[in-house]
């Protein structure tokens, strides 16, 4: 689907909707994607705790999520 036809597809849907809720999640989630470009900061904990996964990564201390999804049903069925 090309991107003006979504446009207006999403037009439509948002103007049938007459719950306020509903729209007030739909604009905080296009007010997030617009100021998305907008740099992060982060605290000093959660540039350890990046870092750390970074390292983990690099050095092959991770698990698949097949691996991880094996280990909860493992878990599950004791």
């Amino acid at each position: 689907m090309k991107t003006i036809e979504v446009k207006r597809m999403l037009i439509q849907k948002i103007e049938q909707i007459n719950d306020p809720k509903i729209l007030d999640e739909v604009n905080r989630l296009l007010e997030f994607d617009l100021d998305s470009s907008e740099k992060m900061v982060l605290s000093n904990d959660q540039l350890k705790a990046v870092e750390e996964g970074r390292a983990q990564y690099f050095s092959a201390q991770i698990k698949s999520n097949d691996q991880l999804d094996g280990e909860i049903e493992e878990w599950l069925r004791k």
